[in-house]
């Protein structure tokens, strides 16, 4: 039997892209979704106090490679962020909502 979902993008990346095509339209993207989503992590992070080692470890990156990410020196590709958030236990997708939650209104 084939595998229906072949070819097909899991349901979290499709939500993501949502999230962040209406944060886009919104205006917000730009200016504030990424530190958001860095700042959350990093929230996430010590919340559950995981070690940047640890993180390191789970997601198979370089400890400095993640440093740079959360600290936003550098920007998180999809993959990575996907692998950061279930490292720390949650959906891409609940971290993006928390991170939009974080950005200012108006």
């Amino acid at each position: 039997m084939a595998n229906v979902n072949s070819g097909m993008r899991p349901i979290w990346q499709l939500v993501l892209a949502d999230m962040v095509a209406y944060s886009v339209r919104m205006g917000i993207y730009t200016d504030h979704l990424p530190a958001a989503v860095a700042e959350q992590l990093r929230a996430e992070r010590a919340a559950k106090g995981i070690t940047y080692d640890r993180l390191a470890q789970l997601t198979g990156m370089s400890k400095f490679t993640v440093m740079r990410y959360l600290k936003q020196e550098r920007s998180i590709p999809l993959p990575e962020f996907a692998a950061l958030s279930e490292a720390l236990g949650l959906a891409p997708v609940e971290v993006m909502r928390r991170a939009m939650e974080r950005i200012p209104q108006g």
